[in-house]
């Protein structure tokens, strides 16, 4: 254990063993490390982050860097207000949820979760998978939102069952009477506009 009240890095040590230096200031965005570390009466040489590997990590960092520099991350104060007011009013978690759905991606944002494909194919599917289970396994909600929102933009490109199967590379796991079945119990929600 550092004893060093005043260390500003802490190394994680990912699923594929690998040890990434990181700065606390950025690590304290996960609700996940910040509260081992706030049961720790000294902060760790090394922490486990078992279900992320370093790839995927660094792309995290990167992404919170981003962010903290534009101070547009919640503080963990703020999240622990919004937390409170969702538990204690419904419309409080709607609200929020629409104000997500209305927001629009910033360009870094997008260019972020393209990952290096051309803007015409998409975002980066298995890379945004992978960074929404990493933020979802360290509990950062602004990047589990982004992840969620791209996804769901995505989804919305397709309008047809077999092209989301297609896109997404999903088998066909019913037969076509069960699909036709299925479309007709719930034709109510077959919005085309």
């Amino acid at each position: 254990m550092t004893t060093d009240p005043n260390k500003k890095t802490i190394k994680l040590r990912t699923s594929d063993d690998k040890l990434v230096t990181a700065d606390l200031a950025l690590v304290s965005y996960s609700s996940l490390i910040r509260n081992i570390l706030g049961d720790c009466s000294d902060i760790p040489d090394e922490l486990p982050v078992a279900n992320v590997t370093a790839s995927v990590l660094e792309k995290v960092l990167e992404y919170l860097e981003h962010h903290h520099k534009l101070g547009d991350l919640p503080t963990p104060e703020q999240e622990e207000a919004v937390l409170r007011e969702e538990e204690l009013d419904d419309g409080a978690q709607y609200a929020r949820i629409e104000r997500l759905r209305q927001s629009v991606l910033s360009d870094w944002d997008c260019s972020f979760l393209l990952n290096g494909m051309p803007s015409d194919q998409g975002i980066d599917q298995h890379h945004t998978v992978d960074l929404m289970l990493a933020a979802n396994f360290l509990d950062i909600r602004p990047l589990l939102a982004l992840g969620t929102k791209a996804m769901a933009a995505e989804m919305d490109k397709c309008k047809t069952a077999a092209e989301v199967r297609s896109k997404f590379g999903l088998k066909k796991d019913l037969t076509d009477e069960q699909e036709a079945e299925i479309m007709k119990e719930f034709a109510w929600a077959d919005y085309r506009p």
